[in-house]
C-alpha cells in the first residue's frame, strides 16, 4: 500500500514537472477521427507501373512510392529558398554588422524533411561570457542566455509581424522557445530558434542516415502513419520527429541480422513489431549502444559508475519508473542524461495503432502470396472507409490502413508552389 501510495506521488510530481518543462503538451485535447474527408492512397501513382513479385517487395515498392509522394518538387524547393531569403533579409537589424545570418536546422539540414515540413532556422549568438562555442561551459540554459535568447525572438516576431509576408506569427515560451509563423505566400510554417550553436542531436541524425540507407524511408512513412491518426508530436502527447527517428535506429540495430541492409519491407514490419511488443514497464531503450536495459535494476544500483551511457541510464530510469508503462524511455545517444520519451504520454495508443497496421499490413503481404486470403480482399478493405477514392482502377494497396487519409493540404501546399515559383 505504502508503495502504490509513493508510486502515485511520484507520478503527480513528474506530471507537475513535465507542465512546466511542455506546457502545452498536458492539455487535453478533442477527440479526432483517425481520417477527415475521403480516403486516398495517393502514393500509387508514383508507382513504376510493373507488377510485384511477391507480397514483401510491393510493400517495398509502395513504401518507396510514399517516400517520393511525399518528397518535394522542384518549385517546392525554390518556394522553402524564397521563404528562408526573406527571413534572413528580415531579420537584418538584428545582425547589425556580424555576419552570423540564420542558420538552417532541423529536417531539412539532415535531409529528412517531406513536402509539408517547417522551414527551421535558428539565429546564432555569441556566449554573454565570451566563451568560444567548442569548449565545454556552463549551462547553456542558464538564466543569463535564455534572456538573451527570449529578447531575440521577440525581436524576430515584431519585425516579421511589421512587413505583412508572415501571418500567425506567435513566440512559443516552450521548454525550447522558438518564433511561429506563417508564409502568407506559400503557406509555409516557419520556426526561428536562437541559440548558441546547432544541436548536436542534427549530426547523429546524418550518420544514422549513412548508416540505414532506408531510414528516411521508415521515418516518413511511420510519421504519417501517427500523423494521419492526430498522434504525432508533443503537441499530441507523443513523440516528435528527433525522438521517432531514433525510435526507428534502436529498432534497426536491435533487430540486426533479421533482415537486408536495403529491405525497406521487412524492416518497417520489425519496427512496428518491435514496439507493439515491447514492454513499456520494464524496458528503457540505448541508441548507442544497442540495447534494452532493465529500468528497475538501473534505478536500485549504487555505487559510481564510470561508462556515461550506464550513468545515464540509471538517471531516466528512476525518472521513468514513475511513470508505469504509459510512457517509452528512449536514451538520447546526443545526450545520454535527456530521456526522448518524456513527452509520450500516449505511448500506449501509439503501440495499439503500430499493432493494427502490423497484423493489417502482414494479412495483405500473406494474402498477396496466395498464403492466406483471396486477393480479392486486398481490394475490399473492410477497414478502410466507404467512401475510399480508388487512384488506381481496382489496384490494391498494402498501405491503405496504415496511410490512407484525405491529402488535401498537401496538395493545396504544392498549388501555391506553383502559383509563386512557376
Amino acid at each position: 500500500m505504502k508503495l502504490r501510495k509513493l508510486t502515485r506521488e511520484l507520478e503527480r510530481l513528474n506530471e507537475r514537472h513535465m507542465k512546466k518543462l511542455y506546457p502545452t503538451a498536458l492539455k487535453s485535447l478533442p477527440p479526432r477521427a483517425e481520417h477527415q474527408g475521403p480516403v486516398q492512397c495517393n502514393w500509387l501513382e508514383y508507382m513504376n507501373g510493373q507488377e510485384s513479385k511477391d507480397g514483401y517487395t510491393r510493400l517495398g515498392d509502395e513504401l518507396q512510392a510514399f517516400e517520393l509522394y511525399m518528397s518535394e518538387i522542384h518549385q517546392e524547393k525554390e518556394a522553402v529558398r524564397k521563404v528562408i531569403g526573406e527571413i534572413e533579409e528580415i531579420l537584418k537589424p538584428i545582425r547589425g554588422d556580424s555576419n552570423r545570418r540564420p542558420i538552417l536546422v532541423g529536417s531539412r539540414f539532415t535531409g529528412m524533411e517531406t513536402r509539408n515540413s517547417n522551414v527551421d532556422l535558428m539565429i546564432p549568438m555569441e556566449d554573454p561570457d565570451g566563451l568560444p562555442t567548442s569548449v565545454r561551459g556552463p549551462s547553456v540554459t542558464r538564466p543569463k542566455i535564455t534572456a538573451i535568447q527570449m529578447g531575440i525572438l521577440v525581436q524576430s516576431a515584431r519585425l516579421l509581424r511589421a512587413t505583412g509576408t508572415f501571418s500567425s506569427v506567435t513566440v512559443k515560451k516552450e521548454h525550447v522557445p522558438f518564433v511561429s509563423a506563417v508564409h502568407s505566400a506559400t503557406g509555409r510554417n516557419s520556426r526561428i530558434y536562437c541559440g548558441l550553436k546547432p544541436h548536436s542531436s542534427m549530426e547523429y541524425v546524418l550518420g544514422y542516415k549513412a548508416e540505414f540507407p532506408t531510414l528516411r524511408s521508415l521515418y516518413i512513412a511511420l510519421r504519417m502513419v501517427l500523423e494521419t491518426r492526430g498522434m504525432f508530436g508533443m503537441e499530441n502527447r507523443t513523440i516528435d520527429a528527433y525522438g521517432l527517428t531514433m525510435m526507428i535506429v534502436a529498432a534497426l540495430k536491435l533487430g540486426e541480422g533479421k533482415f537486408g541492409r536495403s529491405d525497406l519491407a521487412k524492416q518497417f514490419l520489425h519496427v512496428l513489431r518491435f514496439y507493439m511488443d515491447l514492454d513499456l514497464l520494464r524496458y528503457g531503450i540505448s541508441v548507442e549502444p544497442p540495447a534494452l536495459f532493465r529500468k528497475r535494476a538501473h534505478a536500485r544500483a549504487h555505487g559510481t559508475e564510470p561508462l556515461p551511457h550506464v550513468r545515464g541510464q540509471k538517471s531516466i530510469a528512476k525518472r521513468s519508473i514513475a511513470r508505469g508503462d504509459k510512457m517509452l524511455c528512449l536514451q538520447d545517444p546526443a545526450d545520454f542524461m535527456n530521456d526522448l520519451g518524456m513527452s509520450s504520454f500516449d505511448m500506449l495508443k501509439v503501440k495499439d495503432v503500430f499493432a493494427k497496421v502490423y497484423d493489417d499490413i502482414l494479412g495483405k503481404v500473406e494474402a498477396w502470396d496466395g498464403e492466406a486470403q483471396a486477393g480479392k480482399e486486398l481490394v475490399s478493405d473492410a477497414k478502410a472507409a466507404p467512401d475510399v477514392e480508388a487512384t488506381e482502377s481496382e489496384r490494391p494497396s498494402l498501405l491503405r490502413y496504415a496511410l490512407g487519409s484525405n491529402y488535401d493540404h498537401l496538395e493545396v501546399l504544392r498549388d501555391k508552389a506553383l502559383c509563386e515559383c512557376s
